[in-house]
């Protein structure tokens, strides 16, 4: 009866096909459901997938709903295939065996391929549900699965060279290749280990046939895209599509295929990602079509995503023969392509950024001898010429030249932080950004996240990591850095100046020569300046945070600077340091939790420092605390124990209208005031 039901089912599917039918979609969905539950191995699916059952008209359902017009039906449809995985092989009838996996993969392919009037919805939609189905269809199928998509791929990419569609195909068979990803690289993966085999042979030769017919395409919509003779969403489309591809196969294709190949598909690969990176990058951001500029997002992550997979892979290949490949994809990625004054999206900042970090890394990384000028040329240069470019833009508009320069003042970090942790080249990279630097205060001087990234670079040349004693020099220059973020802060208010250059300065101040006298000078300023409050600026929402941070890390690493003062006992410092966080505890926002931090801190100055089990020193946010003499803790107790009461109090009213992110702050502070100043000393 049940076989009978689904005959008819499929026959009036069918019909809805050829339009000679009233099924509506609807209902199609619903035949579909009863196909899934008729093909359940729980159910009776073990029976209608087995060699007893006299016919497969369960399965024609199955087939007909997935080759509905309608995607939906489609998709409904998809777990009746994922079912037949769970039936063992050796039960099934011999035509659901690798036969019914090949019908099913064209199916797919054809199904997963864009037209010109499906809404791209439907497509995705299909294609997220029948990720797993593809997954099942290739450890069923193997070889066989790759070599089928091969074949297709290579009548659709000489369709397209016809002036056909085969493009559209040829991108579905590279969504069918990638989403069989994870098992693909295994297999390559346990070839390269097995060694050669016939089976591995075939994987290795169709695994390499579909890159290299890929990667030679993409060159060709390049040329197209760059002499504007195509410029459409299907190029788009196949060059994301085999962006993907490079990235999820990358590792175990360039491992496992032959040395020819070897020496060959890592490098064209790598031009290719550059030149796609210029088209994506190279297109205009604020396009009045929202589904263009949605494609070039999944363009722009896709080569990124996929370069950095092909730098982690393949990095001594790619230096020694596509360097100038990595060049061209870091000034495509730092090139300014905005023409609006919009801020450019998450993806896109991601995008610029991960191919910068990924040649930076790459190029600092040789252990082949290589001249400082080398690596720079490709690590750092082509975020440098993006910066000096932003500075000879027109001022008009103000606002795009300024955010075009932080934006690369940005990436232009991210590359240095790579050539500044290798000692041999860090000499050369500071050469060269020096100038720079000093260039962007005369220009950018008015412009608060313009200098703040300028000022964090500037830190990344100067407070570097060394166990040797840095040079007068180096010194000199990174009190000035210092000395420069505290006036920014000083004179407009800027506490993002503070970020980037007090947290790595007091770590590395604390420890030199008269370092303590210079930060106790810092802090006093820094008290100063907050005590006044907001200064009405364009960095005033709530600038205490950078400001509390900063002395909660001197009070860390150089307590002994809160007792450097003109007064006679010594504590004027530490005193209103305790005030300045009083008053700012009154005034909920997004610094109580710095405040509560500090207010802990200087309160632990008046006890011991905490230590482990095999007594060494704690780390407190991530710092290891120094400690205090027996005069400076005596001190410490006597100025909490003269404000105790009126601490506590104040960490008890922050505690009832606190964030909750701060509460476990405020509590620790409230219990190490106590501890420290508490009765009978309270005043």
């Amino acid at each position: 009866a049940w076989r009978h039901f689904a005959s008819r089912c499929a026959t009036a599917i069918t019909g809805t096909q050829d339009s000679s039918s009233a099924v509506s979609t609807a209902a199609a969905v619903e035949f579909a459901g009863v196909a899934v539950a008729l093909t359940n191995p729980g159910g009776p699916g073990a029976f209608f997938a087995s060699a007893a059952c006299p016919d497969v008209e369960v399965w024609r359902l199955a087939s007909a709903c997935l080759a509905h017009p309608a995607r939906a039906v489609a998709v409904a449809s998809l777990d009746a295939w994922l079912d037949l995985q769970d039936v063992p092989l050796a039960e099934r009838r011999p035509d659901l065996r690798e036969p019914a996996f090949a019908y099913l993969l064209g199916v797919l392919v054809d199904r997963a391929a864009y037209d010109v009037d499906d809404a791209d919805d439907a497509v995705e939609a299909l294609r997220d549900a029948s990720r797993d189905v593809l997954v099942a269809t290739y450890y069923c199928l193997r070889a066989t699965f790759v070599g089928t998509l091969a074949d297709r791929i290579d009548a659709a990419l000489r369709d397209d060279c016809r002036g056909g569609g085969g493009l559209r195909v040829a991108e579905a068979c590279l969504f069918a290749l990638t989403a069989a990803a994870a098992p693909i690289a295994d297999d390559l993966k346990a070839v390269s280990a097995r060694g050669s085999a016939s089976t591995a042979d075939d994987l290795r030769a169709a695994v390499g046939r579909i890159v290299g017919a890929a990667l030679e395409h993409a060159a060709l919509q390049h040329l197209d895209a760059a002499d504007g003779r195509r410029d459409d969403v299907w190029v788009g489309r196949f060059l994301a599509a085999t962006a993907r591809l490079v990235g999820a196969v990358a590792a175990p294709l360039f491992a496992a295929v032959s040395p020819r190949h070897q020496q060959t598909h890592a490098p064209l690969a790598a031009r290719v990602l550059a030149g796609t990176l210029g088209v994506a990058f190279g297109r205009d951001a604020s396009s009045s079509s929202s589904s263009s500029s949605e494609h070039t997002r999944v363009l722009r992550t896709a080569a990124s995503l996929a370069l950095k997979a092909l730098c982690a892979a393949r990095p001594d290949e790619l230096w020694q023969t596509a360097r100038d490949a990595l060049r061209a994809a870091h000034s495509a990625a730092v090139a300014d392509t905005l023409v609006s004054d919009d801020d450019e999206d998450d993806s896109t900042i991601a995008a610029r950024r991960s191919v910068v970090e990924a040649v930076a890394r790459l190029a600092t990384s040789r252990d082949v001898a290589a001249t400082a000028n080398e690596v720079l040329d490709v690590a750092l240069d082509p975020s440098l010429a993006a910066v000096v470019a932003s500075m000879s833009a027109p001022e008009n508009p103000r606002r795009r030249r300024h955010r075009t320069a932080a934006t690369a003042l940005a990436l232009l970090e991210s590359a240095a932080r790579f050539a500044t942790d290798v000692p041999a080249i860090r000499v050369a990279c500071a050469a060269r950004l020096r100038p720079l630097l000093e260039a962007c205060h005369a220009t950018f001087g008015d412009d608060a996240a313009v200098i703040a990234r300028a000022l964090e670079l500037h830190a990344r040349l100067v407070f570097f990591r060394t166990t040797a004693v840095v040079s007068e020099d180096v010194e000199r220059e990174r009190r000035a850095l210092v000395d420069a973020a505290v006036r920014y802060y000083e004179d407009r208010g800027w506490a993002t100046a503070l970020r980037a250059v007090l947290a790595p300065g007091i770590e590395a101040l604390a420890t030199s020569t008269g370092g303590t006298e210079v930060l106790a000078h810092v802090a006093r300023r820094l008290v100063a300046r907050a005590a006044r409050g907001p200064s009405g600026g364009d960095d005033d929402d709530d600038d205490a945070q950078p400001v509390f941070d900063a002395l909660r890390d001197l009070a860390i690493l150089c307590p002994a600077a809160l007792f450097v003062g003109d007064s006679d006992d010594g504590d004027a410092l530490f005193g209103a340091v305790s005030d300045l966080a009083l008053a700012r505890l009154a005034r909920p926002g997004d610094a109580t939790r710095a405040v509560a931090n500090l207010l802990s801190r200087l309160a632990a100055l008046a006890g011991d420092p905490p230590r482990t089990p095999n007594g060494t020193l704690k780390k407190k946010n991530g710092l290891e605390a120094a400690s205090l003499s027996a005069a400076r803790k005596t001190a410490a107790k006597r100025e909490l124990a003269r404000r105790g009461a009126t601490a506590t109090a104040a960490v008890l009213a922050a505690l009832a209208t606190a964030p909750s992110v701060a509460r476990p702050a405020l509590a620790d502070a409230r219990h190490g005031v106590v501890a420290a100043g508490g009765p009978p000393g309270w005043a």
